[in-house]
């Protein structure tokens, strides 16, 4: 499978700059304009004689600002019981609230992710960007695929979940294709999300999408966080440097161990003749991946999931008036990440 280019991705351009509001073609006009300006208890006091009067539309806005605006417009018990009403009519942004409402508690059932996902996958189907960001957050927040337990990485969960099938991957492929239909079709929410994705999932070009995505981010006034703008800028290096399948994330751990071993090498047996901030990467170039296995992602995401496959890389230092190519050997963890070991060769 060939990874997706950005021509053919050129569609997301035009959504993305599109107006915001196209992620919610149910919310009333009138009331989104003021929540956009600010005037929040303006936009609440229109839509109460609405959904008072049994307009289904106006009972799912209501219910998206009483859940998600600050206090004192907060009102979750009666966000997902207005959200509940206009799921039940089948309001598609209504299904989003009331799905946000299962997985905070906040409305009872015996398998809340399950619920949630059955109404997100009704929203989306509905045509409704936001349904496929919240099969992401579900997926986000369902139990049985964290990996934190306690503040500390679980790695025995985390090895059951790298060897999973992608054949029983279903739910982590529905939410990943959810963040891409909602991100190319104007969801602002997804955005962020999906620029997080690119910038851990370890895949080729993915440090050239995240390029991309923040570049259009950007031309369309939203703010990247400055920990965010400062892995974009290592992103767009990398995609200058040369040909490289691993993160940004990935890039990070093995260039701090590569770096310091090279510099050793430099040193040539002279302790702190040559330190790792001496040492520049000016090259890297990648081969081909071997026995590649892919999560079946669309749109955006196409092949931006390595699953399974192993390659090589030689990433080319210079420092302290030398010069020296490692070949480094990666490999697919299954969860989004990659192992790799490496041999500098020896300087004589």
């Amino acid at each position: 499978m060939k990874p997706t280019t950005f021509r053919q991705t050129a569609g997301i351009a035009a959504l993305l700059l599109g107006p915001a509001c196209a992620a919610y073609a149910s919310v009333p006009a009138d009331a989104e304009a003021l929540v956009k300006k600010g005037d929040n208890a303006a936009a609440i006091a229109l839509l109460e004689p609405a959904a008072a009067k049994g307009d289904n539309s106006a009972k799912a806005t209501l219910a998206l600002y009483l859940f998600g605006l600050p206090a004192p417009f907060t009102n979750v018990q009666r966000a997902c019981k207005l959200a509940q009403e206009s799921s039940d009519a089948g309001e598609a942004l209504g299904m989003i609230v009331r799905a946000d409402c299962l997985m905070s508690g906040n409305e009872q059932a015996a398998h809340p992710f399950d619920e949630a996902r059955k109404l997100a996958r009704k929203a989306q189907a509905a045509g409704l960007p936001g349904g496929g960001f919240e099969l992401y957050k579900i997926f986000m927040a369902d139990p049985q695929y964290r990996i934190i337990s306690e503040g500390k990485p679980d790695q025995v969960k985390y090895r059951q979940l790298a060897e999973l099938p992608i054949a029983r991957r279903g739910e982590q492929i529905e939410a990943l294709n959810g963040l891409a239909f909602a991100a190319v079709r104007g969801n602002t929410a997804a955005m962020m999300p999906m620029l997080g994705y690119l910038i851990e999932t370890t895949a080729p070009k993915n440090a050239g999408r995240a390029t991309y995505l923040a570049d259009l981010m950007q031309k369309n006034g939203m703010a990247i966080p400055a920990p965010f703008t400062f892995v974009v800028q290592k992103a767009q290096w990398l995609t200058q440097l040369g040909d490289s399948n691993v993160s940004v994330k990935i890039f990070d751990q093995a260039y701090d161990k590569i770096a310091q071993s090279v510099a050793e090498q430099f040193s040539a047996g002279k302790a702190g003749s040559c330190n790792a901030k001496d040492v520049k990467l000016t090259a890297m170039a990648a081969e081909p991946i071997t026995d590649a296995q892919y999560l079946p992602l669309t749109e955006f995401l196409t092949s931006s999931y390595l699953v399974h496959g192993s390659w090589n890389e030689t990433w080319t230092f210079t420092g302290c008036g030398k010069t020296l190519s490692v070949k480094a050997a990666f490999k697919a963890d299954g969860w989004g990440n990659a192992a790799f070991e490496f041999k500098v060769p020896l300087q004589r």
